[in-house]
């Protein structure tokens, strides 16, 4: 059904002349090179959390520990 009617039909020329024109070893080093650096991000974004929640922990136990020195000067609620 070559009939020149089939809007889906694919022609290989003219793709191979709207690509861009590149050297078939530098494309791989590029991905690695956009995967390595997608890594390293998701890497210190971990580190970054994971001292941030380090940081929420020591907050509040700074606060649980100035409650419980202070507890004695209020009454309870009963």
């Amino acid at each position: 059904m070559s009939d020149g009617n089939n809007r889906f039909e694919e022609n290989p020329k003219s793709e191979e002349t709207n690509k861009p024109q590149k050297n078939n070893n530098t494309e791989p080093k590029d991905r690695l090179l956009a995967l390595h650096s997608y890594l390293t991000c998701e890497q210190n974004i971990s580190v970054i959390e994971r001292q941030n929640h380090i940081k929420r922990m020591q907050n509040l136990r700074k606060e649980l520990n100035f409650i419980k020195e202070t507890d004695w000067m209020y009454d309870q609620v009963e």
